[in-house]
């Protein structure tokens, strides 16, 4: 287990730092980019490389590194 930082990006060009774990799934990642945000993590959609990431798969899963960045979207649907 490893502590990763990873770069986050949304549409609306902000881009900020998270912390956190390469044995974090994807949903325990939104939790925290939700927290950061003030947002519902319901609504969040995580992007990387054009993927869309699944809730229960980890950063590990994906081969999510250090440094890495990942996209948060909004989505329209709850």
């Amino acid at each position: 287990m490893s502590e990763l930082l990873i770069w986050i990006t949304n549409k609306m060009g902000e881009k900020f730092q998270i912390i956190c774990k390469s044995t974090d799934t994807v949903l325990e990642l939104k939790k925290i980019i939700a927290l950061y945000r003030n947002t519902d993590w319901r609504r969040m959609n995580l992007i990387k490389n054009s993927v869309y990431l699944i809730d229960f798969l980890t950063l590990e899963d994906y081969e999510i590194n250090n440094e890495s960045c990942i996209e948060c979207v909004d989505s329209l649907n709850m």
